[in-house]
């Protein structure tokens, strides 16, 4: 599998003209991948499937406190795919910021408390070893002051061949009857695990009903959360992989759900220029966030 760690850690300076002072020397800001996470156990936990998931919260005299993960070798990469990943950051980041000042602003002005907010940011390479196919998963966790922090994914799939990036429709031939496929095993899945999940609390029709049919009303909305599934053989993709965080799927007590779909669903409906680069058995991700 291709390598990744730190590239850059970024904090960013709050505006402090016009605000309160909270320079006590004891809210000196706070790097958020120092900070230790809550534990599972405990009533402070965050619900996401793994345990001490989440954000922690800081305090400081910062707007906000950033932190960026991204692949080491991203200096080695197409320039093309390079500026496409750091173009993803700059997307969270900027609104991220902007925001977070305008809340200390308005703290300031009417005289409560603010926290700083908190994003971290971490882009990984996953899915073939090798071959063309390339998958880079971004997860994002971030507070801003709500009841809880927030997660999300993000996804960029690309074709090192062509130099671009590929979304669903890119990879079929007949894409209608490759989502069709496609969706109808993600529903599946979805039930199993929300079984594993809830046990006997709800019904199969509850569970369809609450969530899963609302989440797929508009299923062009959901075909691009995938990620290349990694393969048996290692310069193909076994699959795709579907990420889905909380709320997009189930409520946020349930964190986030990952669905492996196989090729041998949806390989009829693909691409000729595509068709040899499935195969193998799918691998799973080793760990789900």
């Amino acid at each position: 599998m291709r390598q990744y760690s730190i590239l850059l850690i970024a904090a960013l300076a709050g505006v402090t003209a016009g605000c309160a002072d909270n320079s006590d020397s004891s809210n000196e800001p706070v790097r958020v991948s120092e900070i230790q996470r809550p534990d599972a156990s405990t009533s402070t936990a965050t619900a996401f499937s793994q345990d001490g998931g989440g954000i922690a919260i800081v305090n400081g005299n910062e707007a906000a406190s950033i932190d960026i993960d991204m692949p080491a070798n991203l200096a080695e990469f197409d320039p093309k795919l390079a500026d496409t990943l750091r173009a993803r950051v700059n997307e969270l980041t900027e609104g991220f910021a902007e925001s977070a000042e305008q809340d200390m602003r308005d703290a300031a002005e009417k005289n409560f408390t603010f926290r700083p907010n908190t994003l971290e940011i971490s882009w990984v390479e996953t899915g073939p070893e090798s071959g063309p196919l390339q998958s880079f998963l971004g997860t994002s966790y971030s507070y801003q002051g709500g009841a809880h922090p927030t997660f999300s994914y993000q996804m960029l799939n690309w074709d090192s061949d062509a130099n671009r990036e590929l979304g669903f429709e890119d990879l079929f031939e007949d894409a209608d009857s490759a989502r069709t496929a496609v969706v109808e095993t993600l529903k599946s899945s979805l039930i199993e695990q929300k079984r594993e999940r809830f046990a006997d609390d709800f019904t199969e029709e509850d569970i369809l009903e609450s969530w899963i049919e609302p989440a797929f009303e508009a299923p062009e909305t959901k075909q691009d959360r995938f990620t290349f599934a990694a393969s048996s053989d290692p310069a193909k993709s076994g699959g795709l992989i579907y990420h889905f965080g909380p709320y997009e799927v189930g409520s946020y007590a349930e964190g986030a759900y990952t669905v492996g779909v196989p090729a041998s669903i949806f390989v009829a409906f693909l691409k000729p220029a595509y068709a040899d680069n499935f195969g193998g058995d799918m691998q799973m991700p080793e760990e789900d966030l």
